[in-house]
């Protein structure tokens, strides 16, 4: 942490006390949607070490986990759908895309590190610390400004209950 530095008023961005507003704010979305490409490549990597233990351990998963891992590549593929929509927005110039398309993409990136996990350990493979790592992380990135979700969330709600029917 920085303590008593002085910062000349030429070199300021923006005015005294209000970086956050002035500098962070106005590149959240731009940030949360190139967050996603982040999230997309360490979920793939997720999945192809878990398919190297699985075959290394030899075992059979069963129907049940096969379709576990199946849902985990649907949920990569709706993740990449709105991370390349979202992104092509940006590359255009414009607004990224709806605020729920950003939302939605957050959600399942969190989904998948949840199923993740629950499939992981319902395989009962040996300890592979590559993937509890990256495991560990690619959850942190997903948890980020989780509040700021779900306030962004309970704002479209409650314009769903409070328009005019």
């Amino acid at each position: 942490m920085i303590k008593d530095c002085h910062v000349p008023a030429e070199n300021q961005l923006g005015r005294l006390g209000e970086a956050f507003e002035t500098i962070s704010l106005p590149i959240r979305e731009i940030e949360d949607t190139l967050g996603l490409g982040t999230g997309l490549g360490g979920r793939a990597a997720q999945l192809e070490l878990l398919a190297e233990a699985i075959r290394a351990a030899s075992i059979d998963p069963g129907e049940a986990q096969f379709e576990k891992l199946g849902a985990l590549q649907v949920t990569q593929a709706a993740s990449r759908a709105l991370a390349t929509s979202l992104a092509g927005g940006l590359d255009s110039g414009t607004k990224s895309g709806p605020e729920a398309y950003l939302l939605a993409a957050k959600r399942l990136s969190r989904q998948f590190q949840a199923d993740f996990s629950e499939c992981v350990k319902s395989l009962q493979l040996p300890e592979n610390i590559e993937i509890s790592r990256l495991s560990r992380d690619l959850t942190k990135l997903a948890d980020l400004a989780v509040n700021v979700d779900r306030a962004k969330q309970g704002k479209l709600g409650k314009s769903l209950i409070m328009k005019a029917g």
